[in-house]
This record gives structure tokens, C-alpha cells and sequence, in this order.
């Protein structure tokens, strides 16, 4: 009876390292590939997700009285925010009384405490908001998780009103200096120059005193944040325009 070998061999140690190499090599830019389009993906759901919040508070901000001054002659409020201030006349800027944007959630929602545009001023829900209260739907429920909404952690949401005052400028005093002064409608009054569309202090020129004259405009800020162990300095910013079409 015959018997055949055969001629079997192994592979060796150094081979196997070898192979161990190369095939490391060849894989760390696929892996470097699929954890940057996973951050993008990750990145621009974000973004999604804060363009939707900042369109939803715009859009609800929208739908409020531009102002008391116009809608009841009486002064009946008390301003405690000021861009600016004006006591002496029915314009109240900022919430009145009664008006809390601390217990929002408790209360109904903005819908029910705010009934004007700029008692939005100064909103703030969120991660970077004092005390990191949740995100709130226009009812009062919360982004947590337990309402029927998701959680929105790490996403902040804030507000910003400004009155305008565009239409009576003197533009004669519009200086090269992008944050000059130049006269108002009165030819007294001096309004300084925050932005390039944003004319937001009606303030004199000394004393310290706040102008009375009233706007017919105001710019509404919705600006969303959000932050995460992976993505960080993600920023939206909503700017619309509220205008009274009677003067």
C-alpha cells in the first residue's frame, strides 16, 4: 500500500504580522471616511432640527399684536425691559404685568401670558439659558422627553426684539463710523446705529434719556444653538420683521 504526503505548510508568524499591517493601513482612511460622513449626517440633522425651532418661534412671534400702544390708547402696563424704555407715553416695550416668561410652562404656554411681539424680548430655553430650562412648545409642553416630544438637549433657544426706526432717519447724519448717531424724525431725537438694519436704542443724545418717538417696525431675533459631545458652535439665526401698517 503506498502513502502520499502532502505538502502542507503553515504561515508563519512574521507573515501573519505583515498581513496584520497592511490591512491596518488600508483601513484607517476607510474608517477616518465613515466617521466624518456619520458627524456630517449627525451635523446636519442638527441643523435641521435648529432651522425648524428658530422658523417655529419666528412664525409665533409673528402672529402677536405688533404693540399695546396701538390696540388700547390707555397706558395700562409696566415696562421692565427697555429697547427702549418710554413710560411717559402707552408704549410699553418688554413684558407688563402679569406677565411672567419664567412660568411660561406653567401658565398655558407664551400663547396665553404674551400678547405682543416684544413681550418675546429676552426669551431664553435651553442649554446656555440660567438654570438650563427645557426647550417649550407654544403651549407650554416641554422638549424633554415625557410630553410627547422629544428631547431637545444641548439645543438653546433665545429672542431678541428691537424697535426700528428707519423711515425718518435724517440720512444726512449717516456717518462713515458704522456706529454713529444721526437725528430721527424729530430732528431732536438720536437714534444709535447697532447694525446695518438694526436701529435699536432710541436714546437722546445726552442726558441719558431715553426718547419718546414711537416705531412703526420691529426686528425679531430667533437665534438656536446647540452644542454635544461631537459637534459643537452650531448656530441658526431667524430675522424677520414685524411692521404696523397704519401710523
Amino acid at each position: 500500500m503506498r502513502t502520499y504526503r502532502k505538502n502542507e505548510r503553515g504561515v508563519t508568524l512574521i507573515e501573519l504580522l505583515v498581513a496584520g499591517a497592511i490591512l491596518t493601513i488600508g483601513l484607517i482612511p476607510i474608517v477616518r471616511v465613515l466617521m466624518y460622513g456619520l458627524q456630517t449626517s449627525s451635523r446636519a440633522n442638527k441643523l435641521t432640527l435648529a432651522t425648524n425651532l428658530a422658523r417655529d418661534l419666528s412664525e409665533e412671534i409673528r402672529t402677536q399684536a405688533f404693540s399695546e400702544e396701538f390696540v388700547y390708547p390707555d397706558p395700562q402696563c409696566v415696562a421692565t425691559d427697555a429697547y427702549p424704555r418710554k413710560p411717559s407715553i402707552a408704549q410699553c416695550f418688554g413684558t407688563e404685568a402679569g406677565e411672567n416668561s419664567a412660568t411660561t410652562a406653567a401658565n398655558g404656554g407664551r400663547v396665553s401670558v404674551f400678547d405682543d411681539v416684544d413681550d418675546y424680548i429676552g426669551w431664553c430655553r435651553g442649554k446656555e439659558c440660567p438654570g438650563e430650562p427645557p426647550l417649550e412648545t407654544f403651549d407650554g409642553l416641554q422638549y424633554d422627553g415625557t410630553q410627547g416630544y422629544p428631547a431637545y438637549n444641548g439645543f438653546t433657544r433665545r429672542v431678541r426684539i428691537h424697535n426700528l426706526d428707519i423711515k425718518y432717519r435724517n440720512v444726512s447724519e449717516f456717518y462713515a463710523d458704522p456706529f454713529s448717531s444721526y437725528t430721527s424724525r424729530d430732528g431732536t431725537q438720536y437714534i444709535k446705529r447697532y447694525d446695518f438694519d438694526n436701529w435699536s436704542s432710541l436714546a437722546r443724545l445726552s442726558g441719558g434719556d431715553l426718547a419718546s418717538g414711537l416705531t412703526a417696525m420691529k426686528r425679531i431675533e430667533v437665534r438656536v444653538t446647540y452644542s454635544g459631545p461631537t459637534i459643537q458652535d452650531l448656530e441658526v439665526v431667524d430675522v424677520s420683521y414685524a411692521v404696523m401698517p397704519i401710523l
